[in-house]
């Protein structure tokens, strides 16, 4: 206990994303971010009306039961009756709406704690079945947000895990440290300067619409975009031979992949290659 002790205070520790961020049901929340960035909205609405465990099944036995039901049913050997019968109340009914699309009948039978499922389904509703796009707009912005968020925390802990296999437990030239803790935090524009700088745009700009690329928006009406403030990103500064000397391990920042981030020098092979094998090329 001593030794991990030194050690953590010595090195400190990778602040990992952990279950909280990811779920711990048979649906990660990361796989359904994924498929909503890849703009595969079909997809993304049927992960998040497949039916979870709530701990008294377990994960895997869930998953086959749930695939083979689909298939059997899809295939005419089973009556619809009969194979949800030894099913949990909600597993049956989202079961069933997989296999006759009654939105209705599902909304109706659904039990109140599936608060998520229950949106999901308004939001079809609403949209229409054949609009999977639409129905994701319809739902609230911080509910899609989270499962994209969740992606990219899956690609930030890979990073990590890879930097430090890598590079060790020491700082080393191309490693990102915020500039307010920087000892040549001068080099850069100061942070005090930065912070007044963005106080300063945020009043004199409107909110700006987040929209899609022309060639992902397909069929999303604009009035479903939520007007969303421009946040400025933290100033950082990248780690030189000259510098490495003035900075612990507990310095260094990582940055969640995304648009306009600054990654490390050292590490942007690495991100790189983990949005590729996450993403199949389709991250940009």
């Amino acid at each position: 206990m001593h030794a991990a002790l030194r050690q953590l205070d010595e090195r400190g520790f990778v602040n990992y994303f952990g279950m909280q961020r990811f779920g711990t049901t048979s649906v990660p929340t990361c796989a359904i971010g994924r498929a909503i960035l890849r703009c595969e909205w079909k997809e993304a609405v049927a992960l998040l009306l497949k039916p979870r465990d709530d701990g008294a099944i377990p994960t895997a036995s869930l998953h086959t039961g749930w695939t083979s039901l689909v298939t059997t049913l899809r295939l005419g050997c089973l009556s619809l009756r009969a194979a949800c019968a030894d099913m949990d109340g909600a597993a049956g009914v989202l079961a069933r709406y997989a296999v006759d699309g009654d939105v209705d009948a599902a909304l109706q039978a659904l039990p109140g704690r599936c608060h998520i499922e229950r949106l999901v389904l308004g939001a079809v509703k609403r949209a229409g079945p054949d609009n999977p796009a639409n129905a994701l707009q319809l739902l609230p912005r911080n509910l899609r947000t989270m499962y994209v968020h969740s992606f990219q925390s899956l690609i930030w802990n890979q990073v990590a895990t890879r930097r430090l296999e890598l590079l060790g437990p020491q700082v080393v030239p191309g490693d990102l440290v915020l500039a307010a803790t920087a000892a040549d935090a001068a080099a850069v524009t100061p942070a005090e300067d930065v912070a007044e700088e963005a106080a300063v745009d945020a009043a004199a700009e409107e909110p700006t619409l987040e929209e899609p690329a022309a060639h992902e928006t397909g069929n999303m009406a604009p009035a479903a975009w939520a007007p969303v403030a421009k946040q400025p990103l933290p100033v950082v500064v990248a780690v030189t031979e000259e510098t490495m000397g003035r900075y612990k391990l507990t310095d260094v920042v990582l940055p969640l992949p995304g648009y306009e981030v600054q990654y490390p020098p050292n590490l942007e092979a690495e991100v790189r290659r983990h949005k590729k094998r996450f993403y199949h090329n389709a991250f940009n």
